[in-house]
């Protein structure tokens, strides 16, 4: 993958490996089917310093003055200024790697997830749609938003084919929409949260 190998197209180089691209892979979980965009907007926090916290926005978009709530500890926190890289803005739309100073980031940090109207599911047990591309053992690690979590997987699993299963993990955990699937240091999978209509 360094080199680029199978990310879009099939690799001479790796004639042993019969499995689907990257791309093929990400393509049946995050396009087929659709996600439903939910309403409101979330940022899942990748670093907290003093006054200034750093991450991805999901959903929507946070600007100025946007009262956020923190998950866990459902702390109000609200937004005093914004910057895009070292661009500062008004406004910053969905997948913005965003730095934002706020009132009140104590007790914040990495993982947590700041939401403004956007449901975040913070559980032990999940139900999601999982791709896997190695077959997973029972016991695994979720990465959901910069936090970590050990995990059971209850149900079969299929490789390369999204299958719906259910998880129990360690700890509670706030999930967003997707997440990764570790074997140690290894992605074995994704998942899609599973989300009531």
């Amino acid at each position: 993958a360094f080199d680029g190998d199978n990310l879009l197209t099939r690799s001479k180089k790796m004639g042993w490996y019969s499995g689907p691209t990257l791309c093929e892979v990400m393509t049946a979980v995050f396009v087929t089917p659709p996600i439903k965009r939910q309403a409101g907007a979330a940022i899942a926090i990748q670093a907290v310093f003093e006054k200034i916290i750093t991450g991805k926005i999901y959903g929507g978009h946070i600007k100025i003055h946007d009262t956020l709530t923190s998950c866990p500890g459902q702390k109000k926190i609200v937004v005093r200024d914004l910057w895009i890289g070292k661009s500062r803005v008004r406004t910053a739309p969905t997948n913005a790697p965003v730095s934002i100073s706020v009132s009140g980031s104590k007790n914040l940090h990495r993982g947590d997830v700041l939401s403004c109207g956007y449901p975040v599911r913070y559980a032990n047990k999940i139900k999601a749609t999982c791709v896997f591309i190695k077959n997973p053992l029972k016991n695994v690690l979720i990465d959901a938003n910069f936090n970590l979590s050990k995990a059971t997987i209850n149900g079969v699993t299929k490789l390369y084919e999204p299958t719906l299963i259910s998880l129990t993990l360690q700890k509670k955990i706030p999930i967003l929409d997707t997440f990764a699937i570790r074997q140690g240091n290894e992605i074995v999978g994704v998942g899609v949260l599973s989300r009531k209509k």
